[in-house]
């Protein structure tokens, strides 16, 4: 059975009256979507997926984005001691911390949080090590 939808502008909430009317017409909601005005010096998201992948940041220019270093250094120091190293998560955790790295968020890092970064090293270790290195090191993981 085919799918009807409609997106409607609105000027101010809808009345549980109006929601109600629309429901016993026989219609679902299926999203709200809420804006506002950016805080200056505020980021826009362009609607786009809400967080940038660790490891990069917005450009200048708002619409692209690129290399950040100091993220990429801390992705390329998990990565060293993951697989070259070969040590555990909580270890990586409290070396990255050791040596006063902190998450994007400016927690301390946890096994947790390294582990949840898994993706990214993923996406980021054919930047860092060369093909026949990666192809070596994968034979070991």
């Amino acid at each position: 059975m085919a799918r009807k939808r409609f997106r409607e502008l609105v000027w101010e909430p809808p009345s549980p009256h109006y929601l109600l009317d629309r429901v016993r017409r026989g219609w679902t909601l299926v999203a709200l979507e809420w804006e506002r005005e950016a805080d200056p010096g505020e980021v826009p998201t362009l609607g786009l997926s809400p967080e940038v992948p660790y490891g990069l940041r917005v450009a200048s220019d708002g619409l692209t984005l690129e290399e950040d270093p100091d993220e990429r250094q801390i992705v390329i120091e998990m990565l060293n001691l993951i697989v070259r190293d070969d040590v555990s998560f909580s270890q990586v955790a409290r070396e990255l911390n050791e040596k006063g790295f902190r998450t994007r968020e400016g927690n301390p890092w946890s096994q947790t949080a390294v582990f949840e970064m898994l993706p990214r090293m993923v996406d980021v270790a054919p930047t860092v090590f060369s093909s026949s290195e990666w192809e070596a090191l994968k034979q070991r993981v």
